[in-house]
């Protein structure tokens, strides 16, 4: 099976993740996950704009964790948040695979990540703040 046929049959999940700074949660809280574009700082400066997702908590707070822009203050890395992001309450239509994550054909079992093309309304977040850990799950095989 090709990759484009794999995410062709592939189901997003009724709950995705956003992790992003402690320091944006008042402005989410009023305004919504906006676009990249639309935000003070962002992490990887030169991506495309949108809001990114993933499948997986822990996954999204690594993508921070990450974090490649220098304007950002070294104490912000010690207070990341996640959101929960109820997929059922957005438009899908403007839901991407996340263009920066590259997996071969073969390469199916892994986290996903996807990239939002718009505001993603405070209606369909829950904030979960840093106790996420309960979502976790290892998976040993």
């Amino acid at each position: 099976m090709n990759f484009k046929t794999y995410l062709e049959n592939v189901d997003m999940p009724q709950f995705v993740y956003h992790a992003t700074f402690k320091a944006h949660v008042d402005s989410i809280g009023r305004l919504g996950l906006k676009p990249s574009n639309e935000v003070e700082l962002v992490c990887y400066e030169g991506n495309e704009v949108g809001v990114y997702l993933a499948d997986e908590p822990q996954f999204a707070v690594d993508f921070v964790e990450c974090a490649e822009n220098e304007n950002i203050p070294e104490h912000w890395f010690d207070e990341i948040v996640v959101y929960q992001v109820d997929t059922n309450k957005i438009d899908k239509s403007k839901i991407g695979l996340d263009p920066h994550m590259r997996w071969s054909d073969d390469d199916v079992d892994h986290s996903q990540t996807w990239i939002y093309k718009g505001t993603i309304s405070i209606n369909a977040l829950t904030y979960l703040g840093d106790d996420y850990s309960i979502l976790v799950q290892w998976q040993w095989w």
